[in-house]
């Protein structure tokens, strides 16, 4: 074998060489952290495909290195799951990890979003129990509609402004479902809000009274001196 012919099978069965001689060798992209299923899908098939173009791969190189960084529930779909034919496919493997991960990944933000929720300033607690059930229900699609009850009526007591409110509901009323929940706090706000505009007003009229009581003893007054000063 020549010269010629043995640097070309080099060239052939050396899985880090490159046939353009200022391109980077694809070795390089070993640095890339492995997926496992748990680290966000998008952070890391994006990074993956930066470093693939700056190194210039084609798409069977990336399959190569793409199949060699799944390791955990990555590789379970991967290789017992998926039909042998997607391996052998950089873009239709791509495209099956990201729509099982991509959803992976949309539960737990909307997870974190229903952690971090509570009441907001002036915003009605029927309109925040509903923004409670949309994230609960995205983040837990699966979840038995017991628990999903019970984690609701926590969290929606827990993120109330009213303190007070909450003491009243949670201690008093113990509501099994979310909907109770708010019925009881609505009317509970609404019957303090009744009590308060009563207090309010009884001073407000006893002082009226009192303004009026001098004026009507001095009209007597003024009669009865009138009869006198007559007779």
């Amino acid at each position: 074998m020549g010269d010629h012919g043995r640097q070309h099978f080099y060239n052939r069965s050396d899985d880090f060489a490159c046939s353009e001689p200022n391109r980077q060798r694809p070795r390089d992209l070993m640095k890339v952290p492995a997926f496992d299923g748990k680290e966000v899908w998008r952070v890391c098939v994006t990074r993956f495909e930066t470093i693939a173009d700056r190194l210039k791969l084609d798409e069977d190189q990336r399959l190569d290195h793409l199949l060699q960084r799944l390791e955990g529930q990555a590789a379970t779909v991967a290789f017992t799951l998926l039909p042998p034919g997607v391996l052998h496919n950089y873009r239709d493997l791509k495209a099956e990890l990201s729509s099982r991960f991509q959803l992976v990944e949309t539960t737990k933000i909307f997870e974190a979003r229903f952690t971090r929720r509570n009441q907001r300033h002036d915003e009605s607690v029927e309109a925040y129990a509903s923004e409670l059930k949309m994230l609960y229900d995205r983040a837990h699609p699966q979840r038995d509609r017991r628990t999903r009850e019970e984690d609701l009526v926590r969290h929606f007591l827990d993120g109330l402004q009213d303190e007070e409110a909450r003491f009243e509901v949670e201690f008093h009323k113990e509501p099994t479902t979310v909907d109770e929940a708010v019925f009881n706090v609505a009317t509970y706000l609404q019957m303090r809000g009744k009590q308060d505009e009563r207090r309010y007003r009884r001073p407000t009229r006893r002082a009226t009274e009192k303004l009026s009581e001098p004026q009507f003893e001095s009209s007597g007054s003024r009669r009865q001196w009138s009869r006198d000063t007559c007779g």
